[in-house]
């Protein structure tokens, strides 16, 4: 049986490894940049190995004002998520499965973890509303998350869904946590999975790029492209074609939604419009998204799918290009990597992978 600490060694040898040689490419941009890739994907892997198995975060991730609060409100089917304004929404809010309506608050210098119950979701508004409030700035930064309980059909199968800070949003005056900073945290310490939403008007702009690539790429195949209900199918094609080449990930997804038109549905009842809010199909997709259950095994085979994709594109290259003069691998680091951690075996896998380098 495959151990963590066995995962977490190889992983840390590994990321070292492919630094090196991504360093020892300085003079190749091409090859420079494909290591740098497999460095930032073999990152991620290694952060999704020290998160807690038993809590798996989805992180609904976006700019301000692009309408995350609308949706989740839209696929939870009552307003029970809050528009985003004050001082304590500078802070993720967790929303997980509970048999009642109740606000925890988690505080980063404090083992108190105050719970409140509420009967409806206006209750909830308010008693964030009331922390905000009473706290103000100051308690804000000592906030570390806010969960919502909810016996919501959403959350049943033990996803928790994170309403984060927007980026690029006024910052807190003179608040350490302020909103940026505490999504990146949140990003770095709790989320497996990101869905990024952005809004069709406004496409996606350099700081969202820029963000997306230091903070969540790896995490992220999926972008949720809100207020596009009037959009036709060739538009929507348009907007594939204008983002996806900058993503470079070909397997990212793009979901057409509209949370207002969601809730005016839901409101009528109007099960077809609903269906064309693109919410339903959304919903489904959240449900299904849970921790696989052989999490370990899952870990190993996204290292080894790293391995191939390396091994692929530096073996095309090869083709179309003279080979480096001096190798693939700096010679001390690969004496280093094939000395180190002798016995281990998902090390022993990497080595088959990439002896097929050719």
């Amino acid at each position: 049986m495959i151990e963590k600490h066995e995962i977490g060694e190889i992983l840390r040898e590994f990321i070292i490894f492919l630094q090196e040689s991504m360093d020892f490419h300085k003079q190749d941009p091409k090859i420079r940049e494909t290591f740098s890739d497999a460095v930032k994907r073999a990152a991620f892997i290694n952060h999704s190995l020290k998160l807690d198995e038993d809590r798996y975060v989805i992180g609904l991730v976006g700019a301000s004002n692009v309408g995350k609060s609308t949706l989740l409100n839209a696929m939870f089917g009552e307003n029970v998520a809050p528009r985003r304004n004050g001082p304590c929404t500078a802070v993720p809010i967790e929303f997980e499965y509970g048999t009642a309506l109740n606000v925890r608050v988690y505080f980063s210098r404090a083992l108190n973890r105050p719970v409140w119950n509420c009967s409806t979701p206006d209750q909830v508004h308010e008693r964030l509303s009331a922390l905000a409030d009473d706290s103000g700035a100051e308690q804000s930064r000592m906030i570390e998350r806010i969960v919502v309980e909810c016996p919501n059909p959403l959350l049943e199968t033990g996803i928790i869904i994170g309403d984060t800070p927007g980026f690029g949003a006024a910052q807190l005056e003179g608040a350490e946590g302020s909103h940026e900073e505490a999504l990146k945290n949140y990003l770095a310490n709790s989320v497996f999975r990101v869905f990024w939403v952005v809004l069709a008007e406004q496409g996606i702009g350099k700081t969202e790029f820029d963000f997306y690539e230091k903070y969540f790429q790896a995490a992220c195949c999926d972008i949720i492209v809100t207020g596009s209900e009037d959009w036709n199918a060739e538009e929507r094609s348009r907007f594939r074609e204008r983002f996806l080449p900058k993503l470079k990930n070909p397997q990212t997804r793009f979901h057409f939604v509209s949370g207002k038109q969601g809730l005016n549905a839901l409101k009528r009842n109007d099960q077809e419009e609903y269906r064309l809010s693109g919410i339903p199909a959304l919903r489904d997709m959240i449900i299904n998204a849970n921790l696989p259950k052989n999490y370990l095994e899952n870990i190993v085979a996204d290292i080894l799918r790293l391995c191939e994709d390396l091994v692929y594109w530096l073996n095309q290259y090869s083709r179309k290009n003279r080979p480096p003069i001096h190798g693939w691998w700096r010679p001390d680091s690969l004496f280093r990597w094939k000395t180190a951690l002798f016995g281990n075996p998902i090390k022993h896998l990497i080595d088959n992978e990439l002896n097929k380098i050719k």
